[in-house]
């Protein structure tokens, strides 16, 4: 804390380096019995006798290395870098972790936005590095970066919509209320039109002397100090306004998605006289008792659009088996048989907890572009209460049994295959779910880190990255 807040060499404030060595010494002693615990107690529920725990033990706290260079050297107690890991964040339940693990919540810089940072925008041969074997231009920290002059997200694209209108009417010769009646907004307030109407004003003048403008001129006009790095920002801002519109419809999806799961999940299962009727009607079409009709066999039997079938035909082979068939086929006042039980409940937590999570990403998004709205950090990760193991044993299990190729990532067939979901949910749910760009299907990790989210939960030694 004292290297954070740069206090570390005030000797009046800080702890004498002999308190700091006691309470280290101390420290690090605790943590060696803690992990030497922590392997005690996972030896018992393992096949390794005592002459076997005793060897992993001796390895942990002894250091080999040292003491064969150096016979005369007594053993140097060593602790794995991953059980300090562990201990800070608090896997292994001690108390004294609890303060450093909410130093890491709180010191990790990831509640700003790197899009904010006029530098992430500079040139990289133009950056400041403290590893320059020559003189260097100290870095530009010009007083638009932070003063009142500078452009708000919301400023640049209220100031983008009245260059466009502008444009469209042919001219910058514009009056206060003639940009509010025409943008049909009320929101330019007297501090923008401060800066607004010098900038219309010489806009209009290089128009009138047939000098070619554009936004970035404009945004010049505004905020006469940008310097290149800041055009860029404001051209990434941009972007990222233009992008939520589509993020709105995807999140509006998504949640459409979790409407229709939870109408469904209330139909009840169909009835063992309406599922038989089915089952009898797919054996009709199955002349030869192959377990598999074609979609053109379905399509002169019940005369449907072959086109539309193909939505049903998960394994995409073309042919349509039993289960397909019966929730192809299934009233809609009823749910499939299959589409019921613990491994949809698991499903439908993770749709609910990927589209939270695209809504609240959306929502974040929307309020930088408000203006002065307050952050608030969320409960650190480290402080929530454990998952019961037979929990996540389940959640893997669940996984496992989709994951059919055991590869750790459950594709898109797979999932469709399962016949847990409707395919609209399916495609949903997987477009969701996905956080690695241009991946397709759902990861393991992934799986498991929106159930802990969506449940409040957390799993020792699993790093909550992003929450």
């Amino acid at each position: 804390l004292g290297a954070a807040f740069g206090l570390r060499h005030k000797d009046d404030i800080m702890p004498s380096m002999k308190s700091i060595q006691t309470v280290v010494q101390r420290l690090y002693n605790r943590l060696g019995e803690i992990a030497a615990s922590r392997l005690k107690e996972l030896c018992r529920a393992s096949t390794l006798d005592r002459t076997a725990l005793a060897e992993a033990i001796r390895q942990r706290t002894s250091g080999s290395s040292s003491s064969a260079s150096n016979p005369k050297s007594q053993p140097r107690q060593m602790v794995p870098f991953e059980t300090l890991i562990g201990w800070c964040f608090r896997e292994y339940q001690d108390p004294l972790a609890l303060p450093y693990a909410l130093s890491i919540e709180r010191f990790c810089p990831k509640m700003q936005p790197l899009d904010e940072d006029p530098e992430a925008f500079m040139e990289e041969s133009r950056k400041f590095y403290l590893s320059h074997r020559g003189p260097v231009a100290a870095p530009i920290e010009s007083a638009v970066t932070h003063d009142a002059s500078m452009l708000t997200r919301k400023e640049v694209v209220i100031a983008r919509a009245i260059f466009q209108f502008c444009m469209d009417q042919g001219t910058f010769q514009m009056s206060h209320a003639e940009l509010q009646a025409g943008l049909g907004r009320d929101d330019l307030t007297a501090d923008l039109w401060y800066k607004l109407h010098p900038a219309l004003e010489k806009v209009n003048d290089e128009r009138s002397r047939s000098i070619k403008v554009d936004i970035f001129t404009f945004l010049r006009k505004l905020c006469p100090g940008v310097q290149p790095m800041h055009l860029r920002m404001f051209d990434g801002w941009l972007q990222q306004f233009d992008q939520m519109q589509h993020h709105q419809k995807f999140v509006e999806a998504g949640e459409q998605s979790v409407s229709a799961l939870s109408q469904m999940i209330a139909l009840p299962v169909i009835p063992d006289m309406e599922l038989t009727k089915l089952e009898r009607q797919f054996r009709e079409i199955d002349v030869e008792g192959q377990g598999l009709i074609t979609l053109q066999q379905i399509e002169q039997a019940l005369n449907l659009d072959c086109e539309v079938l193909k939505k049903y035909d998960v394994s995409e082979d073309g042919f349509i088996d039993n289960h397909e068939f019966v929730a192809m086929m299934c009233p809609d006042e009823f749910r499939p048989p299959e589409m019921s039980g613990f491994d949809q409940e698991v499903l439908g937590s993770l749709l609910m907890s990927c589209v939270q999570r695209h809504r609240k990403d959306l929502d974040e998004q929307k309020a930088l572009y408000a203006g002065g709205v307050e952050r608030k950090n969320q409960m650190p990760a480290s402080m929530r209460p454990e998952v019961p193991e037979e929990t996540w044993a389940a959640w893997n299990a669940v996984f496992d049994r989709l994951d059919n190729d055991g590869d750790n990532v459950m594709s898109p067939s797979e999932l469709r295959s399962s016949m847990l979901l409707s395919q609209r949910v399916c495609d949903q749910l997987i477009a969701s779910a996905a956080r690695v760009e241009g991946h397709e299907g759902i990861r393991r990790r992934d799986f498991l880190l929106a159930l802990l989210d969506f449940h409040k939960w957390r799993r020792p030694g699993f790093v909550m990255s992003g929450s």
